[in-house]
């Protein structure tokens, strides 16, 4: 049996999201710490990124155990990751955990020896019961759904609003939970609605379906949910190269220039005949990765894996 381990629910939401994924296409079961009695010497734990929950269980555990490793190379930059990943090296050398699975490929190209590399899969079943676009005319607005730190780019990007408001007053921003940036936001004159931090629900997909466009101009990005959610539900991006899958005409190239990304903004948000198409790529790109990632995972764990097809 394969075991994916979360330090407890409302931690990590992005790896959340990838254990649930694989919950749904490949039959894992997702355990919390106090669940660790489940394990059998022949099963696979695979804990999802580091947490301290797992310093002593991690050791003391006797199944084969994986740790997924999510962050690309430039977010280590921006926080005290490069000191977690060292300790996680360490882990691997000493043998106590016995593969790292890198969701991002520049991180397993640069520590290929140390574990293996798996796109995460996309479950797009999730999405389907909230899909109900409005039509273009009945849409307004830009979204910002995300983490408001600083490898989000946000002062350009609310710069970018900013110039795209001058022209399309009616374009309101939506965040959710801006915090320091709400007032920085109001001084640079920025019309925004800030909706606090929102769970991941039928409101939550109404508003992405409420919008014209979504804005994921990041530096950097682990997982693209937001950005995968917002095109299967019928809403273009506008997103930097770290949305690799994004077709190049939703992509900006100078993420620190506000007038190219708000000026992707408006020629995105004003062409909505190529969204049934755009959608139709992602959903083809999703039906892809899928399967690479069930290759991928039978390949690493061999007949253990039990992977529904």
């Amino acid at each position: 049996m394969i075991y994916g381990v979360l330090p407890g629910p409302g931690i990590f939401p992005g790896v959340t999201r990838v254990f649930e994924d694989m919950r749904d296409l490949f039959g894992l079961k997702i355990i919390y710490p106090h669940e660790y009695n489940q394990l059998a010497e022949d099963d696979l734990a695979i804990f999802g990124a580091y947490h301290q929950a797992y310093a002593m269980p991690i050791r003391r555990l006797k199944c084969k155990k994986f740790l997924l490793w999510t962050s690309p190379l430039l977010q280590m930059e921006f926080s005290e990751e490069p000191v977690i990943f060292n300790q996680v090296l360490n882990m691997k050398d000493r043998g106590i955990i016995d593969q790292i699975w890198f969701g991002d490929v520049g991180m397993w190209k640069a520590y290929e020896d140390k574990g293996f590399f798996m796109p995460y899969p996309l479950n797009v079943k999730r999405l389907q019961p909230y899909y109900d676009p409005l039509p273009p005319e009945d849409r307004e607005g830009i979204a910002l759904f995300c983490p408001w730190t600083p490898r989000k780019n946000i002062l350009t990007q609310l710069a970018a609003v900013k110039l795209v408001q001058k022209e399309h007053p009616e374009a309101v921003l939506y965040g959710n939970g801006m915090n320091t940036y709400a007032p920085l936001a109001e001084r640079m004159g920025v019309s925004f609605v800030d909706c606090g931090w929102m769970k991941k629900d039928a409101l939550y997909y109404q508003m992405i379906q409420k919008v014209r466009v979504g804005l994921q101009v990041f530096l950097s990005e682990s997982f693209c949910f937001t950005a995968f959610d917002h095109m299967v539900l019928g809403t273009p991006v506008v997103a930097s190269a770290c949305v690799d899958w994004l077709p190049d005409s939703l992509k900006v190239k100078n993420l620190d220039d506000p007038v190219e990304i708000s000026d992707r903004i408006i020629k995105v948000g004003s062409e909505y005949s190529h969204i049934d198409a755009y959608r139709q790529s992602v959903l083809d790109m999703a039906q892809v990765r899928n399967k690479r990632a069930s290759e991928a995972f039978k390949c690493h764990l061999g007949e253990r894996s039990g992977l529904q097809s």
